[in-house]
């Protein structure tokens, strides 16, 4: 009969195979969780375009509507709608139609590479 050794993981405390840690004994989720926040930290901060950008990138293709309501009490629907224009000059977002709703429109972010 073969001997198991089993190590925890440091973040969730789970139970886990020696082979399925990394180097600092963290599970492979709870991996993927502090690289996501750190992709997150670099949207902190007040600054509405960074917001709405980090918005974007986790929902996918967002109608202006959306933002407008998700952000009312920071700016209007017009302000909204500027950044929105200023971010699709900068080549960080597309407008583009709307799948399910035509004559509508959403902004995604251009993917690279």
């Amino acid at each position: 009969m073969t001997m198991i050794t089993l190590d925890r993981c440091q973040k969730c405390k789970k139970w886990f195979s020696g082979d399925e840690l990394n180097d600092e004994q963290i599970c492979e989720a709870c991996q993927k969780k502090e690289d996501m926040k750190k992709n997150a930290e670099r949207y902190t901060g007040d600054d509405i375009k960074l917001s709405i950008l980090h918005y974007i990138e986790r929902s996918g293709a967002t109608s202006l509507h959306t933002l407008a309501k998700k952000y009312k009490s920071k700016v209007t629907e017009n302000e909204t709608q500027e950044t929105l224009d200023d971010l699709e000059e900068e080549g960080k977002l597309v407008k583009r139609e709307s799948k399910n709703k035509k004559g509508k429109y959403v902004y995604e972010i251009i993917k690279e590479g």
